[in-house]
């Protein structure tokens, strides 16, 4: 009997102190990362995703926090063919990571943070890429330029604007790939839209239907850089206005600013 209830005492006592231990582990050492993704312009579903092997199917994810330089994501999709994985630096607490396609063309997925946040913007001025395709606006070569024009003066609604006579600068080689190097262009004022002209693959004036083609885009006043994706369809050639003033283009060509879509923006 005494052997038995020393037994219980002993269970007691370890017990307790392995209790204690657990406790003062998780107080005082034990830290915790978040996770949080996001899809930027991307529609397939995710899964699940695997941090270090770990699967997880509820997003944000609570892991414990380990001391190494990075941490190995494996992203499951609906579809496999988008599946990847990718290292990424090992945060403690919270970290907010997007994924999206860097190529569209062959469709690859990456992630990271968001891709223009460490963008840096001189004063006055937006950063700006255009990718995309279009067999409308870039003849046989899948290849298009876009020049760019600055309104000069006063801008007022039913008054024709005045533009610079010669592009303040040309958008190169725009392709279905998202280019590496932003373009700066003066910050519009407010409401103004800035002017853009197709150019063919030798740089002279894009001619459809015997015009010439332009778009006009508005940029957020709230943020610094744009990408920006001339889309494949093939839209109906009718609009000839200037956004600006309300009028039609001087030269009487096409509008063909609906080509344009956000890609993403910060």
């Amino acid at each position: 009997m005494k052997n038995q209830l020393k037994f219980i005492i002993g269970l007691l006592v370890m017990l307790l102190v392995i209790s204690c231990k657990k406790g003062e582990y998780i107080n005082n050492s034990q830290e915790f990362s978040t996770i949080k993704l996001y899809g930027l312009n991307v529609n397939e579903r995710l899964k699940s995703v695997s941090i270090d092997g770990v699967k997880y199917t509820t997003n944000p994810f609570l892991t414990i926090f380990q001391d190494k330089d990075s941490i190995e994501l494996s992203l499951e999709f609906e579809k496999s063919k988008f599946n990847f994985k990718k290292k990424v630096l090992n945060k403690k607490k919270n970290e907010d990571l997007l994924y999206y396609f860097n190529n569209l063309k062959d469709s690859t997925l990456t992630i990271g943070p968001h891709p223009l946040s460490s963008v840096s913007v001189p004063n006055g001025k937006i950063a700006m890429k255009v990718f995309g395709e279009n067999d409308r606006y870039s003849e046989k070569t899948g290849i298009m330029h876009l020049a760019v024009y600055k309104s000069e003066g006063e801008i007022k609604m039913g008054q024709p604007v005045k533009y610079s006579d010669k592009p303040i600068d040309t958008i190169l080689n725009i392709n279905n790939n998202i280019p590496e190097k932003f373009y700066f262009l003066p910050r519009p004022a407010n409401r103004e839209l800035i002017k853009f002209k197709f150019l063919d693959s030798k740089f002279n004036d894009l001619f459809i239907d015997g015009v010439r083609v332009y778009a006009f885009i508005q940029f957020d006043p709230n943020k610094k850089a744009f990408i920006y994706r001339i889309e494949p369809l093939l839209i109906t050639l009718r609009r000839k206005n200037d956004p600006n003033s309300g009028l039609n283009n001087a030269d009487g060509g096409y509008t063909v600013s609906n080509s344009f879509t956000m890609y993403m923006s910060n």
